[in-house]
Protein backbone atom coordinates (compact mmCIF):
# COMPACT_ATOMS: atom_id res chain seq x y z
CA UNK A 1 0.00 0.00 0.00
CA UNK A 2 1.20 3.51 -0.79
CA UNK A 3 -0.08 6.89 0.28
CA UNK A 4 -0.29 10.34 -1.20
CA UNK A 5 2.28 12.65 0.35
CA UNK A 6 1.46 15.79 -1.58
CA UNK A 7 -0.65 18.72 -0.44
CA UNK A 8 -1.52 19.40 -4.06
CA UNK A 9 -5.18 19.30 -5.01
CA UNK A 10 -5.72 16.35 -7.35
CA UNK A 11 -8.61 16.32 -9.84
CA UNK A 12 -9.93 13.46 -11.96
CA UNK A 13 -11.93 13.95 -15.18
CA UNK A 14 -13.94 11.02 -16.55
CA UNK A 15 -15.10 10.71 -20.16
CA UNK A 16 -18.51 9.43 -21.22
CA UNK A 17 -18.96 6.12 -22.99
CA UNK A 18 -22.08 4.21 -21.93
CA UNK A 19 -21.25 0.75 -20.58
CA UNK A 20 -17.60 1.50 -21.31
CA UNK A 21 -17.80 3.92 -18.40
CA UNK A 22 -17.32 0.88 -16.16
CA UNK A 23 -13.68 1.32 -17.12
CA UNK A 24 -13.64 4.35 -14.83
CA UNK A 25 -14.54 2.12 -11.88
CA UNK A 26 -11.48 -0.01 -12.54
CA UNK A 27 -9.32 3.08 -12.87
CA UNK A 28 -10.75 4.73 -9.75
CA UNK A 29 -10.20 1.50 -7.82
CA UNK A 30 -6.52 1.70 -8.69
CA UNK A 31 -6.35 5.23 -7.31
CA UNK A 32 -8.36 4.31 -4.22
CA UNK A 33 -5.66 1.78 -3.47
CA UNK A 34 -3.19 4.66 -3.67
CA UNK A 35 -5.20 6.61 -1.08
CA UNK A 36 -7.14 8.79 -3.57
CA UNK A 37 -9.91 8.48 -3.49
CA UNK A 38 -35.95 8.44 -23.80
CA UNK A 39 -37.94 5.33 -23.74
CA UNK A 40 -36.88 3.81 -20.51
CA UNK A 41 -37.62 5.54 -17.23
CA UNK A 42 -34.22 6.03 -15.58
CA UNK A 43 -35.99 7.28 -12.44
CA UNK A 44 -36.10 3.64 -11.33
CA UNK A 45 -32.41 3.92 -10.50
CA UNK A 46 -33.10 6.49 -7.78
CA UNK A 47 -33.89 3.90 -5.10
CA UNK A 48 -30.58 2.14 -5.78
CA UNK A 49 -28.59 5.37 -5.58
CA UNK A 50 -30.28 6.37 -2.32
CA UNK A 51 -28.55 3.44 -0.61
CA UNK A 52 -25.19 4.93 -1.57
CA UNK A 53 -26.00 8.64 -1.25
CA UNK A 54 -28.47 9.04 1.65
CA UNK A 55 -27.90 12.81 2.00
CA UNK A 56 -28.49 13.60 -1.69
CA UNK A 57 -26.65 16.92 -1.83
CA UNK A 58 -23.58 17.47 -3.97
CA UNK A 59 -22.19 20.07 -1.58
CA UNK A 60 -22.33 17.58 1.33
CA UNK A 61 -19.85 15.16 -0.26
CA UNK A 62 -16.44 14.81 1.38
CA UNK A 63 -14.72 15.05 -2.01
CA UNK A 64 -15.73 18.01 -4.24
CA UNK A 65 -17.69 16.82 -7.27
CA UNK A 66 -18.73 18.50 -10.52
CA UNK A 67 -21.39 16.76 -12.62
CA UNK A 68 -21.72 17.63 -16.30
CA UNK A 69 -25.17 17.52 -17.92
CA UNK A 70 -26.92 19.06 -20.91
CA UNK A 71 -29.87 21.38 -20.35
CA UNK A 72 -32.06 19.98 -23.13
CA UNK A 73 -34.66 22.70 -22.64
CA UNK A 74 -32.24 25.55 -23.34
CA UNK A 75 -29.58 23.70 -25.33
CA UNK A 76 -26.58 24.49 -23.15
CA UNK A 77 -24.05 22.75 -20.92
CA UNK A 78 -24.43 22.84 -17.14
CA UNK A 79 -21.94 21.93 -14.40
CA UNK A 80 -23.65 20.94 -11.15
CA UNK A 81 -21.51 21.67 -8.07
CA UNK A 82 -24.40 21.83 -5.61
CA UNK A 83 -28.01 20.76 -5.40
CA UNK A 84 -29.66 17.33 -5.76
CA UNK A 85 -26.96 14.69 -6.15
CA UNK A 86 -29.04 11.76 -7.38
CA UNK A 87 -31.02 13.69 -9.97
CA UNK A 88 -27.82 15.26 -11.26
CA UNK A 89 -26.20 11.83 -11.63
CA UNK A 90 -29.27 10.54 -13.46
CA UNK A 91 -29.26 13.56 -15.76
CA UNK A 92 -25.57 13.16 -16.60
CA UNK A 93 -26.13 9.57 -17.76
CA UNK A 94 -29.47 10.08 -19.51
CA UNK A 95 -28.89 9.18 -23.17
CA UNK A 96 -31.53 10.88 -25.38
CA UNK A 97 -33.73 8.43 -27.24
CA UNK A 98 -32.95 5.71 -24.72
CA UNK A 99 -33.94 7.37 -21.46
CA UNK A 100 -36.54 10.01 -20.73
CA UNK A 101 -35.04 13.42 -19.81
CA UNK A 102 -34.59 14.14 -16.10
CA UNK A 103 -36.48 17.16 -14.80
CA UNK A 104 -34.56 19.57 -12.55
CA UNK A 105 -36.20 22.90 -11.66
CA UNK A 106 -38.66 22.56 -14.58
CA UNK A 107 -35.88 22.00 -17.13
CA UNK A 108 -35.16 18.81 -19.08
CA UNK A 109 -31.63 17.46 -18.59
CA UNK A 110 -29.79 14.72 -20.49
CA UNK A 111 -26.28 13.28 -20.86
CA UNK A 112 -23.58 15.97 -20.68
CA UNK A 113 -21.56 14.02 -23.23
CA UNK A 114 -23.75 15.43 -25.99
CA UNK A 115 -21.95 18.75 -25.67
CA UNK A 116 -18.84 17.83 -23.68
CA UNK A 117 -17.66 14.25 -23.38
CA UNK A 118 -14.45 15.10 -21.52
CA UNK A 119 -15.34 17.92 -19.07
CA UNK A 120 -11.89 18.93 -17.85
CA UNK A 121 -12.75 22.64 -17.77
CA UNK A 122 -14.00 22.83 -14.14
CA UNK A 123 -10.67 21.40 -12.94
CA UNK A 124 -8.33 23.77 -14.77
CA UNK A 125 -8.29 26.57 -12.20
CA UNK A 126 -9.10 24.41 -9.19
CA UNK A 127 -6.56 21.58 -9.24
CA UNK A 128 -2.77 21.34 -9.15
CA UNK A 129 -2.61 17.87 -10.72
CA UNK A 130 -5.17 16.52 -13.19
CA UNK A 131 -5.76 12.86 -14.05
CA UNK A 132 -7.73 12.07 -17.21
CA UNK A 133 -9.63 8.84 -17.80
CA UNK A 134 -11.01 8.04 -21.26
CA UNK A 135 -12.81 4.83 -22.26
CA UNK A 136 -13.09 5.46 -26.00
CA UNK A 137 -9.75 4.42 -27.51
CA UNK A 138 -10.03 3.02 -31.05
CA UNK A 139 -7.65 0.52 -32.64
CA UNK A 140 -6.75 0.87 -36.34
CA UNK A 141 -8.94 -1.22 -38.65
CA UNK A 142 -8.69 -2.26 -42.31
CA UNK A 143 -12.32 -3.14 -42.92
CA UNK A 144 -15.78 -2.56 -41.42
CA UNK A 145 -18.71 -4.43 -42.96
CA UNK A 146 -21.69 -3.54 -40.77
CA UNK A 147 -23.33 -0.12 -41.04
CA UNK A 148 -23.99 -0.12 -37.29
CA UNK A 149 -20.26 -0.54 -36.64
CA UNK A 150 -19.47 2.27 -39.06
CA UNK A 151 -21.87 4.59 -37.25
CA UNK A 152 -20.52 3.62 -33.84
CA UNK A 153 -16.91 4.18 -34.89
CA UNK A 154 -17.78 7.55 -36.44
CA UNK A 155 -19.44 8.62 -33.20
CA UNK A 156 -16.47 7.56 -31.08
CA UNK A 157 -14.06 9.32 -33.46
CA UNK A 158 -16.00 12.55 -32.99
CA UNK A 159 -15.81 12.13 -29.21
CA UNK A 160 -12.08 11.42 -29.33
CA UNK A 161 -11.34 14.46 -31.46
CA UNK A 162 -12.59 16.70 -28.67
CA UNK A 163 -10.93 14.61 -25.96
CA UNK A 164 -7.51 14.63 -27.65
CA UNK A 165 -7.60 18.41 -27.79
CA UNK A 166 -8.17 18.55 -24.03
CA UNK A 167 -5.82 15.73 -23.02
CA UNK A 168 -2.93 18.20 -23.00
CA UNK A 169 -4.37 19.67 -19.80
CA UNK A 170 -3.94 16.35 -17.97
CA UNK A 171 -0.76 15.54 -16.06
CA UNK A 172 -1.61 11.83 -16.29
CA UNK A 173 -3.84 10.41 -19.03
CA UNK A 174 -5.22 6.87 -18.81
CA UNK A 175 -6.83 5.40 -21.93
CA UNK A 176 -7.27 1.60 -22.00
CA UNK A 177 -6.60 0.31 -25.51
CA UNK A 178 -9.50 -0.70 -27.76
CA UNK A 179 -12.33 0.34 -25.42
CA UNK A 180 -14.00 2.33 -28.17
CA UNK A 181 -14.68 -0.90 -30.07
CA UNK A 182 -17.08 -2.11 -27.37
CA UNK A 183 -20.75 -1.27 -27.89
CA UNK A 184 -22.25 1.39 -25.61
CA UNK A 185 -24.78 -1.13 -24.28
CA UNK A 186 -22.80 -4.39 -24.26
CA UNK A 187 -23.36 -5.43 -20.63
CA UNK A 188 -21.68 -8.81 -21.24
CA UNK A 189 -18.33 -7.04 -21.46
CA UNK A 190 -18.73 -5.22 -18.12
CA UNK A 191 -16.30 -7.34 -16.09
CA UNK A 192 -13.75 -7.44 -18.91
CA UNK A 193 -13.90 -3.66 -19.22
CA UNK A 194 -13.38 -3.22 -15.48
CA UNK A 195 -10.27 -5.39 -15.21
CA UNK A 196 -8.65 -4.19 -18.43
CA UNK A 197 -9.02 -0.61 -17.24
CA UNK A 198 -7.77 -1.45 -13.76
CA UNK A 199 -4.63 -3.05 -15.16
CA UNK A 200 -4.05 -0.12 -17.52
CA UNK A 201 -4.35 2.31 -14.60
CA UNK A 202 -1.79 0.36 -12.57
CA UNK A 203 0.62 0.46 -15.52
CA UNK A 204 0.08 4.18 -16.03
CA UNK A 205 0.63 4.91 -12.34
CA UNK A 206 3.83 2.86 -12.29
CA UNK A 207 5.23 4.51 -15.42
CA UNK A 208 4.30 8.11 -14.61
CA UNK A 209 7.21 10.01 -13.08
CA UNK A 210 5.00 12.97 -12.21
CA UNK A 211 2.58 10.75 -10.28
CA UNK A 212 5.34 8.81 -8.56
CA UNK A 213 6.53 12.10 -7.11
CA UNK A 214 3.18 12.35 -5.29
CA UNK A 215 3.44 9.08 -3.38
CA UNK A 216 5.47 7.40 -0.67
CA UNK A 217 6.21 3.64 -0.95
Amino acid sequence: MTEIKTKKKIGIVLSGGGIRGIAHLGILKAFMNMGILGLINIENVRDVLKDYFPHDKIEDLKIPLTICATNFSEGNLVYFTKGPLIRSILASSCIPGIFKPIMIENHMFVDGGILNNFPVEPLLNNCDYIIGSSCNHLKPVDKISKISHLMQRAGVMSINHDMERKAKFCDLMIEPKGMGEISTFDMKKAETIYWLAHEEALRAIKNSESFQELIIP
